[in-house]
């Protein structure tokens, strides 16, 4: 009986991931399709044929190095909860890269899986949904920047970008609010779920409660004006990471001398190409080839073909950066807990 039990659950979850996953390819050839339909491929190949490598490799070599403060500032947030090595947060990001460029939003539980801390799991995912608070905030203030460095093109090309802005800071609000609520709480929370489910089943109630206890840890792991400071130095050189790597690969295809962008330009590229990042794509395939060439085309007059070569020259070796180094440590957690179940079986 138990067995079969675990059989459906299974079933059911590998279900669920088969139907997300055949949708996210669905959307990945409709964008590629969309990115590639209308644009000359001998173009496209001819641009990519000419570009100087060293700005593109240069480019993808910083996107690596901003793993680096991205795990010195989860390090920061899981205090409370587990104090892993930090290479061992290192590597825990890079399977969650990994991952995401076959399954959209499944690096966020590989990463956590990784970390081979089975008691702070839940504390660990508040961890986790912390970080994606602090990267939509930062997306809004990279698009509030952007609205200043070319307001009149960036409202004609993106009409809808204020209302995303205003959107998205009202989701923002919400959802730290919510956090402050519950880390605030936490004990008193717990103790009312506790109570309440405890009618239905006293182990139950203890279990959820706990959970909740756990997961109000996790997002009170970064305390004090120094902790807070400590934070957004990371999160600002992380994003300085990703500008300079659009901007360095700008001179393998001439877009300086040519067109005249520059740093404040690569900015505004990045802020828009992240949009292709946020939708469930693997990896962001086929939605970053769209934002980030459409961006070079309508805002700044690059040639379609060229602006396709870019993105999809920089998404290709992000992807082959991240698959290398954060493959072999996902296939090892696959590896291991695959192993898990069968003997527990």
């Amino acid at each position: 009986m138990a067995g079969s039990s675990t059989d459906r659950a299974w079933m059911k979850i590998s279900t669920g991931t088969l139907v997300k996953t055949i949708a996210s390819l669905g959307l990945t050839i409709l964008f590629l399709w969309i990115a590639f339909a209308t644009v000359d491929l001998h173009a496209v190949l001819g641009a990519l044929t000419l570009a100087d490598p060293s700005g593109l490799l240069l480019g993808v070599g910083i996107v690596f190095l901003g793993t680096f403060p991205r795990a010195w500032r989860w390090g920061l947030l899981m205090r409370q909860v587990a104090t892993p090595a930090f290479g061992r947060i290192f590597g825990a990001i890079l399977a969650g890269y990994a991952a995401n460029s076959f399954v959209p939003r499944s690096g966020e539980v590989a990463r956590v899986l990784a970390l081979r801390e089975p008691g702070a799991t839940t504390g660990l995912l508040a961890t986790v949904l912390v970080e994606r608070i602090l990267d939509l905030l930062t997306l809004l203030i990279l698009f509030a920047i952007v609205l200043q460095i070319i307001p009149g093109r960036i409202r004609l090309v993106y009409p809808w970008l204020e209302a995303v802005l205003l959107t998205g800071s009202v989701i923002t609000v919400l959802a730290v609010g919510g956090i402050l609520m519950l880390a605030g709480a936490g004990q008193r929370a717990a103790g009312g779920v506790n109570r309440f489910f405890s009618r239905f089943s006293i182990r139950g109630g203890e279990r959820l409660s706990d959970l909740v206890a756990s997961f109000a840890v996790g997002l009170t792991s970064v305390r004090g004006p120094i902790g807070y400071a400590r934070v957004a130095i990371h999160t600002i050189v992380l994003n300085a990471c990703y500008a300079l790597s659009v901007y360095f690969p700008f001179s393998s295809f001439g877009f300086g001398e040519r067109y005249g962008l520059g740093l404040g330009d690569a900015v505004v590229v990045m802020a828009i190409a992240t949009l292709g990042i946020v939708l469930p794509t693997p990896g962001g395939a086929g939605t970053y080839h769209v934002f980030c060439s459409q961006a070079l085309t309508r805002l700044y007059g690059v040639p379609p073909e060229e602006s396709l070569a870019f993105a999809t020259a920089l998404h290709a070796g992000v992807f082959l950066v991240f698959l290398l180094t954060g493959g072999p440590i996902l296939i090892s957690l696959l590896w291991q807990r695959r192993h898990r179940d069968t003997t527990s079986a």
